[in-house]
């Protein structure tokens, strides 16, 4: 986002373009890959990994992969040395907390900024007046990680029916650990909007939903908005201002298994008096093309659809469309259409 007006004008020199087209067809490869493998392997989902034939398929797979990834990595490479923006790398500057409280609007907004250490997590309560900090002692990176990432996201991914019976569990067992009561006891009177900037696996929290009292959550008791991080706040408020005849798109239930991304899209057509033609519905339309040209016709898209996040590599974290997966982090043409 820092280096966006460096391609305002949309140009994009040959030479990249050609490392980009190159890059894209490495990771159609690798998209498609996982088809080749299961269907030259016939490889069981249920038994993967158990017999020497399916071992032996899942080696050959990852090697294949690995040896695209290697690929892949030595053309970024190339383009980092020719683009003038990757290879600039743009420096943003750190911000200090009197910058931060600049960025709070009215006196009944807080941030509350996350940050765990090895022993604890620390909570930055940032208002327009005052900065205080709420400590949930013995919750350090160790014990905050694995528990998120092995107890929520681990369910989550290998067993959901245990991880949605054990939802309303882990969420009040989050709440009692990060001391939400006190918080709000002690930080947040006169409070009725946060703004959260979570750290690490925390990110995969949905706070909202975090429980205060019987039949309470926290998003009943306060708005709620979530940002990655202060610099990315200080960018959305320092941005022009943008008109309010802006054209809206969106792109819904690409893999046709989210009933509700259809009613959600249809919600937002009505609010937005969003046109049929800028609305991807479904395996038909929801295709890789058909989101690029989208992209280049509008000023705000709406995905409410699958995507999958690579906490190993973030960058090659995808939104899922029809075809393959799309990968917004490496694919800098993205930047560049806008």
């Amino acid at each position: 986002m820092a280096s966006n007006d460096l391609y305002s004008d949309g140009e994009i020199p040959a030479e990249i373009q050609q490392y980009l087209h190159d890059f894209e067809a490495i990771q159609r490869q690798i998209d498609n890959e996982p088809r080749h493998a299961y269907n030259s392997s016939k490889l069981d989902d249920n038994n993967l990994g158990k017999s020497p034939q399916n071992r032996a398929a899942l080696e050959a797979y990852n090697e294949t992969i690995a040896d695209l990834e290697a690929e892949k990595q030595q053309i970024w490479e190339q383009m980092r040395r020719l683009d003038p923006v990757l290879a600039g790398q743009i420096q943003v500057s750190p911000m200090n907390l009197s910058s931060i409280q600049q960025l709070i609007k009215v006196p009944t907004t807080a941030i509350l900024s996350f940050y765990t250490t090895s022993n604890d997590t620390h909570i930055f309560i940032i208002r327009q007046n005052q900065i205080t900090l709420h400590t949930c002692t013995e919750l350090g990176f160790e014990t905050l990680q694995s528990s998120i990432l092995t107890h929520w996201l681990g369910q989550y991914v290998h067993h959901k029916d245990t991880w949605k019976e054990q939802f309303i569990f882990l969420i009040a067992e989050l709440a009692e650990v990060l001391k939400l009561n006190g918080l709000i006891a002690q930080h947040l009177k006169n409070i009725d909007e946060l703004i959260l900037i979570p750290h690490l696996a925390l990110h995969l929290i949905p706070f909202g939903a975090l429980p205060i009292a019987e039949s309470q959550y926290l998003g009943d008791k306060f708005l709620i908005r979530y940002v990655p991080s202060c610099q990315i706040l200080e960018f959305c408020h320092n941005r022009p201002s943008v008109s309010s005849l802006m054209n809206y798109g969106i792109v819904e239930d690409a893999t046709e298994d989210l009933p509700y991304a259809s009613w959600e899209g249809e919600q937002l057509a009505n609010l937005y008096d969003i046109p049929d033609n800028q609305r991807l519905k479904g395996s038909q339309e929801a295709s890789v093309s058909n989101y690029r040209q989208l992209i280049q016709k509008v000023q705000v898209i709406h995905s409410s659809h699958h995507a999958r996040s690579r906490l190993d590599n973030p960058l090659e974290s995808v939104l899922i469309l029809l075809e393959f997966r799309l990968v917004p982090g490496a694919k800098l043409n993205f930047q560049k259409i806008r």
